[in-house]
């Protein structure tokens, strides 16, 4: 019978030599001892920020996913957390919840191409999407999610080379995760121009609207749109 170890385990790597991300046959045969239905959470975001930490608080573990005080990236490739974790779902059905640890992005080592190639694997692998970032979603913020309006270029559905952009995006939105955005030290209060209290998904709803059509803004609010396509 195979043991889950208590330790992360590397599920997706990448061979510097080759310029290949490549599958972890260990990690592979970890998934095929789970007997049951799979709930699978990812974490991306950029790096040094504590995408690794988060993950460790959600397993309620004082270590887990490495962590480190440097300007190094802990994390490289996707990483999984070897036992997976029983849950019952809200409407009764009990399944196995997996962890993933993905590369930060923006590092100083990696390309965007080869962090939007990092990004596009975990939003395939997953069932709940985490965003992890600090501060606010300002445009600095959105700006930083640049990768996902090129997603299109890394993900096919079809073999099909005259597939329009309009039938990719509504593929994608049937395919792709809940998204969900983690802002960490967060300072802001969440009232609107009047004063009034608003809640977290009405603050990133107004950061997610169109700003005005200007130059500046044409590319970050394509991925506005993008981000509003792909995920629920």
């Amino acid at each position: 019978m195979q043991e889950f170890p208590e330790a992360p385990v590397p599920l997706i790597t990448f061979s510097e030599d080759e310029d290949q991300l490549k599958v972890n046959e260990d990690a592979l045969e970890l998934l095929r001892c789970i007997d049951g239905h799979l709930a699978v959470v990812a974490m991306a975001g950029p790096y040094r920020t504590g995408k690794s930490s988060m993950l460790n608080w959600l397993l309620d573990r004082q270590s887990g996913f490495r962590v480190g005080p440097t300007i190094e990236r802990c994390t490289r490739g996707i990483w999984l957390w070897g036992q997976p974790q029983k849950r019952i779902m809200k409407n009764g059905e009990f399944v196995w919840v997996l962890m993933l640890d993905t590369e930060g992005m923006g590092g100083l080592e990696a390309s965007p191409q080869y962090d939007a190639r990092i990004f596009s694997l975990a939003t395939l692998l997953c069932s709940k999407l985490i965003y992890n970032s600090q501060g606010s979603v300002d445009e600095k913020a959105i700006g930083g999610l640049s990768f996902i309006a090129n997603l299109a270029k890394h993900i096919k559905f079809s073999a099909s080379a005259d597939e329009s952009e309009d039938e990719a995006v509504m593929q994608f939105h049937s395919f792709f995760p809940s998204f969900l955005w983690v802002v960490r030290d967060f300072t802001l209060e969440l009232v609107d121009e009047d004063g009034d209290t608003i809640s977290s998904s009405d603050y990133l709803e107004r950061a997610l609207a169109d700003q005005p059509r200007t130059i500046a803004n044409t590319e970050r609010n394509r991925i506005r749109a993008m981000m509003k396509d792909f995920f629920s």
